[in-house]
């Protein structure tokens, strides 16, 4: 890139140089996932409720889940909605994918933010009605809970098919706020939680 950086490494207290040796292991190993922004610098955002994310490293990498546990949403749709997107998208999604955000302030609200990076090979899914697939629903968990298996599966079938889920088009997942759904095998995550804009603008300077 072209031009000096955004301020100097050493503007804030905290050292930040290690930003420099984050963008050249983001450069070399996540090349899909930068190759389908196009050169947009679109991040997405990911926020950690888990209590080791609050002193968590400024660069690290995890494993994509599996077989997640569903925090809020019952276990009877929970296990509906997987079939459903294994049958139309070959990924168990709700159990097994990393939920991601374009929006800076929603992905704040689970907990210390972290800029994702999908190492290799990758797929994605979102829907540009779906803020929140825990927020979707005509029904309380309560009542879903005590749905007939007929009754559940109807309604599964019929929320995530009215909600247009489609896996192209990154950059469209990443500008419309909503909830994207990241499946890979491991990710490079950056903590943004601290001085974000200025480590997101350094991270950038160097990719």
């Amino acid at each position: 890139l072209n031009g000096q950086l955004p301020m100097r490494l050493y503007e804030f207290e905290d050292d930040y140089s290690w930003v420099e040796s984050a963008a050249e292991s983001i450069a070399r190993d996540c090349r899909p996932f930068l190759r389908q922004l196009g050169g947009n610098k679109l991040p997405l955002y990911r926020g950690i409720n888990y209590s080791w994310a609050q002193h968590a490293d400024n660069f690290i990498k995890l494993p994509c889940p599996v077989n997640r546990a569903p925090t809020g949403t019952p276990m009877n749709i929970h296990k509906l909605c997987d079939d459903w997107f294994l049958k139309y998208f070959n990924v168990r999604y709700r159990s097994n994918a990393v939920f991601c955000t374009g929006e800076l302030d929603r992905a704040s609200i689970y907990g210390p933010v972290f800029t994702v990076f999908p190492i290799g090979k990758f797929s994605f899914c979102f829907s540009p009605k779906v803020v929140d697939l825990l927020e979707a629903w005509d029904y309380p968990q309560e009542m879903m809970q005590r749905m007939s298996d007929d009754d559940a599966s109807s309604l599964v079938n019929r929320t995530l098919t009215f909600s247009q889920y489609q896996s192209t088009n990154l950059q469209a997942a990443i500008t419309s706020n909503c909830e994207v759904m990241i499946h890979c095998n491991e990710s490079y995550l950056v903590n943004v939680s601290k001085n974000t804009k200025y480590v997101l603008n350094l991270l950038n300077h160097f990719l």
